[in-house]
């Protein structure tokens, strides 16, 4: 059976979190690492792996369809996780062009190259696309509302971040519905951990107080909670766990909720 996997967005927070877990468990699988490096990947994140004989890096736009066709017809990858994805709400508002072209037009053409490939080659059965999405499609509730979101909530997305998630979450059901294509997604709340961009509140708080401590001005406090329970490092959300189901077995994965995909 083909074990080739192709990884977008890899060199980011969370994916290269997921290449270190999936290489650790699963030595046998070839990963294609998909990432456009810009601010937020970083490929001192792949330490570690990157000289694996498995593992191979591809600087590259998940928008530029010819790029993904040649990959697909190079590697042949029966796996698609999309974690490649503008996600900064502010960065979103200032400027929303490039959230649309990443996470909306990129997941698209990500969707047709799999599915015109899987088709081709008969591997509708065997392929898996797991689209990873946002709880952020769901907009945002009151502090003291006793609501809880489940997959079945409307999606009321509240910035072109969001709005973007959500739309590629309706191009993978679509996808789905449509042509039957195997597609899962992922709503995952918030994550912290190793490798996160300093932008986010947990590191950048974390810094900040770090620069505090060194000059004297604050006392240093620091509390943590995690579990290697599960095989990640501690410090990673682990309010949730994700069971991915890809033929060979389960994986676990801290961090991530299913959303079904539903018919009606």
């Amino acid at each position: 059976m083909n074990k080739t996997i192709l990884i977008t967005g890899g060199a980011g927070f969370i994916g290269s979190n997921f290449i270190h877990y999936f290489i650790k468990e699963h030595p046998d699988y070839e990963i294609i690492n998909l990432d456009k490096l810009t601010y937020a990947g970083n490929l001192e994140n792949l330490k570690g792996v990157d000289d694996n004989p498995n593992y191979h890096f591809v600087k590259g736009d998940i928008a530029n369809k010819e790029l993904v066709e040649y990959l697909f017809q190079t590697f042949e990858p029966v796996y698609v996780v999309n974690f490649a994805a503008e996600s900064h709400v502010d960065r979103s508002i200032e400027g929303p062009e490039v959230f649309i072209k990443s996470n909306v037009y990129g997941a698209q053409i990500l969707l047709d190259v799999a599915k015109e490939f899987w088709l081709k080659n008969n591997m509708f059965d065997s392929a898996r696309f797991l689209q990873i999405s946002t709880d952020e499609v769901y907009g945002s509730l009151p502090l003291e509302s006793s609501e809880k979101f489940t997959e079945d909530s409307l999606f009321k997305p509240n910035s072109p971040y969001s709005a973007s998630k959500a739309a590629a979450d309706l191009l993978a059901r679509a996808y789905y519905i449509t042509y039957n294509m195997p597609v899962l997604i992922t709503r995952s709340s918030n994550n912290f951990g190793p490798r996160q961009y300093p932008e986010k509140l947990i590191p950048l708080t974390i810094i900040t107080k770090k620069d505090f401590v060194e000059d004297g001005s604050a006392p240093a406090h620091v509390y943590a909670y995690g579990s290697y329970g599960l095989g990640m490092p501690v410090g990673f959300s682990s309010n949730f766990i994700c069971i991915f189901f890809i033929r060979l077995g389960v994986f676990f994965w801290p961090g991530l909720t299913f959303a079904r995909i539903k018919d009606n």
